[in-house]
């Protein structure tokens, strides 16, 4: 269901990344810079959210999604300032997105892992206390 069908839902996001989806332009700056004449094929438009729309999670809280289900919310730095990771303790995972790289697996070259580098906020050592931690 897209968001726009549905009037009472939220987008959850990172206290760090909570404004740039109420103002977006210097989040489609940056991503102008990186994806260059490509932005528009891409992702144009970027609209902004408003800001009844966002939730905000910090680190450690707790969202329950079902009478079964509270996932909790855990500040994971490195690929960026602003990436959290999410625990589900039905499944017992970690929703990590790409905070800890990207994983390949190739039958000519096995097993290999590159880190997500952003251009302007790869943190090395945030992103190895982050794989620490999760």
């Amino acid at each position: 269901m897209l968001l726009k069908e549905c009037p009472d839902a939220k987008i959850i996001v990172h206290p760090k990344g909570a404004r740039h989806l109420v103002c977006p332009e210097r989040l489609i700056a940056g991503a102008k810079a990186v994806y260059k004449e490509d932005f528009d094929v891409l992702f144009d438009p970027v609209i902004p959210v408003p800001e009844e729309r966002i939730l905000i999670m910090g680190d450690k809280e707790q969202l329950a999604i079902s009478e079964n289900c509270v996932l909790e919310f855990i500040d994971s730095p490195g690929h960026a300032n602003h990436h959290f990771s999410i625990f589900d303790p039905i499944s017992k995972g970690i929703f990590a997105g790409d905070v800890l790289g990207i994983v390949y697996e190739d039958d000519s070259f096995g097993r290999f892992c590159l880190p997500s580098t952003s251009p302007n906020q790869f943190n090395p050592e945030a992103m190895l206390k982050s794989a620490e931690r999760l």
